[in-house]
């Protein structure tokens, strides 16, 4: 009895692999056609904001602009234009974008890879000094 389910539901996971697998082939293939004849991506305005970790666990939002995303017209990610991109329908429903950095203070990393603790200790007041302050707050509270 117990074997027989363990049977179905591998056989039942085999099929919407093989199932997903071929909706993406499909996927892929609408895409490149509409690649050929010179359409298949789009553009999403999105905004941009600036995270940055601070001393005693607080963390500074920086508005940096609103950008053009490009995206695909697909039903999943795409590889063009040397990157992958999202499908526009994605993108629309996720218009705000994160770019998060972070230093680490053991070992005095900063996202940018450099090992340097003037680098580490001065990266917030670089980054302040070219990106414009937001004019409000803006509460952000993590979900569980």
């Amino acid at each position: 009895m117990r074997t027989e389910l363990k049977r179905q539901i591998r056989r039942v996971a085999n099929y919407v692999l093989i199932a997903l697998a071929g909706l993406y082939a499909v996927d892929w293939a609408i895409f490149e056609a509409r690649q050929l004849r010179g359409g298949g991506m789009g553009s999403v305005t999105v905004q941009k904001f600036l995270s940055t970790p601070l001393k005693g666990e607080k963390t500074e939002f920086d508005y940096l602009g609103t950008e053009n995303d490009n995206c695909s017209q697909s039903l999943f990610p795409q590889y063009a234009a040397s990157a992958w991109n999202p499908p526009c329908w994605w993108l629309a429903r996720h218009k705000v974008k994160w770019v998060v950095t972070w230093c680490d203070h053991s070992s005095r990393r900063t996202a940018m890879g450099s090992t340097d603790a003037a680098a580490c200790a001065g990266a917030r007041q670089a980054r302040s000094a070219v990106i414009p302050r937001i004019t409000g707050a803006i509460t952000i509270t993590r979900g569980s």
